[in-house]
């Protein structure tokens, strides 16, 4: 779900551009979304909070209206998986029991599932085969599993990272420069980047919209240079790919919200893109995936949110604990009853 403050953000932008005080400037809108799926972030927050950043809370809801979508078309051709992600997504029971579909146990077992017979070596095939883990930390480890199983020398491209502006009241508090070195944010690359040739990334910045070079597009890496990475993009409709060299960007953000200071990084704006988060796979739709659910997930919508990625329930394995496999069929699960319709 988007933040409610992207909402009136927009809102507020239109009418001052067109000078109108009707919602949106008065130009028409039109909004889609799944209230199943997971809540907007808010760093350090709570419940409250969460509930709080809905669109459901902002004064521009009371101006919208409503159309239901009531058939599934994801689902469609698996009407018992369909159902059962549904039951998940209205919170019908506190605990699901995943013993149903097909375990895994190891980052071996896992990249099996997703890629038997070498199939990572194709992007065609392997860029719909995600890994999904609750904790970046998780997703990254299984990034770096795959990245291993590819031939060849692998590059590091390291970050440099500045300080842009402080608050004078800040000053005998500022990071040193090895600490802003390992400072990790969603969004953001980190400081030390590997990369291997045939390796698929995802980019992480707007480079180019009419060469389809945008945020989270898939790409192949090509070829390893000191200043730069050469990569191709990965046609679905039949066209033929595109090459590029991309460089070192910068990306700025600030550490917190109380953060006097912002900090500027640059670096190949490129990740791995063999495993992703349950937050950052929303609106996709996948081919085979494996979900991570060795640490448990923690707020609304997350576990509904991987487990609808895929069509069918034999598109989807489930990583488990190899010390305690039963216990861990039973997986605990969050959804906030406010932000359901």
């Amino acid at each position: 779900m988007v933040h409610k403050d992207t909402w009136e953000y927009a809102c507020n932008i239109l009418k001052l551009v067109r000078r109108n005080e009707e919602p949106f400037g008065g130009i028409p809108f039109i909004g889609c979304g799944d209230w199943k799926q997971v809540a907007p972030v808010v760093r350090g927050g709570g419940r409250h909070d969460i509930i709080d950043a809905s669109v459901k809370i902002s004064a521009l809801w009371a101006s919208m209206q409503v159309h239901r979508l009531t058939i599934s078309i994801r689902q469609a051709g698996d009407p018992n998986y369909e159902h059962w992600i549904d039951s998940i997504g209205r919170g019908d029971r506190q605990v699901e029991d995943l013993s149903r579909l097909q375990p895994v146990f190891s980052s071996y077992g896992a990249f099996e599932f997703l890629y038997p017979n070498n199939e990572h070596l194709d992007p065609n095939l392997s860029q719909g085969r995600v890994y999904l883990a609750v904790l970046n930390q998780d997703a990254r480890s299984f990034n770096n599993y795959v990245l291993e199983q590819l031939q060849g020398n692998s590059r590091t491209y390291w970050s440099s990272n500045v300080i842009k502006q402080r608050d004078v009241h800040d000053g005998r508090n500022l990071p040193v420069d090895n600490y802003l070195n390992h400072i990790e944010q969603s969004g953001i690359p980190l400081h030390r980047v590997v990369l291997k040739v045939g390796a698929i990334c995802a980019l992480m910045q707007n480079i180019s919209f009419k060469d389809g070079l945008v945020k989270n597009g898939k790409v192949v890496v090509m070829s390893l240079h000191p200043r730069h990475v050469m990569i191709r993009t990965i046609p679905r409709d039949g066209t033929y790919p595109k090459y590029f060299a991309i460089t070192k960007r910068t990306f700025e953000f600030k550490q917190s919200e109380a953060a006097g200071y912002a900090i500027l990084r640059r670096q190949i704006p490129l990740k791995l893109a063999y495993a992703n988060t349950f937050n950052g796979c929303q609106s996709q739709t996948l081919e085979k995936i494996v979900v991570d659910v060795r640490y448990p997930v923690f707020t609304h919508g997350q576990l509904y949110t991987a487990m609808s990625r895929v069509r069918n329930q034999n598109d989807i394995a489930i990583r488990r604990l190899l010390e305690h496999p039963v216990q861990a069929e039973a997986v605990q699960n969050f959804v906030f009853d406010e932000l359901l319709d």
